[in-house]
């Protein structure tokens, strides 16, 4: 996936977040990533990305800030952003000596 598209879809999407429910929604299906969120006050963001995805359809919440944070410190163009259940950490990984590890939040 191409990070600074990553990067600017989580942003767009992000603006929908309040202090309440931090979260936003990221649906991975054959080929696409879709990030989301829905606030009833502020209104609801979706952005949807082509990716080289394979595995089976899954929906996991992550607190976009972390996903800034790697994202804007990082000079990769292209990541692979590793997510195996919506229960456990996601991943990044940068070359062969760095990790970045980040944990899920639960979608309300």
């Amino acid at each position: 996936m191409a990070r600074e598209e990553f990067l600017s879809a989580i942003k767009r999407v992000a603006l929908f977040t309040n202090p309440d429910s931090m979260a936003i929604k990221i649906d991975l299906s054959r080929d696409k990533v879709v990030l989301s969120k829905s606030s009833p006050y502020l209104g609801e963001g979706r952005v949807e990305l082509e990716a080289d995805y394979k595995g089976k359809d899954l929906s996991v919440g992550f607190n976009p800030e972390y996903l800034m944070d790697l994202l804007k410190n990082i000079d990769e163009t292209a990541i692979n952003f590793e997510i195996v259940d919506s229960e456990k950490p996601g991943a990044v990984r940068i070359g062969e000596s760095y990790i970045y590890v980040v944990l899920p939040m639960q979608l309300s």
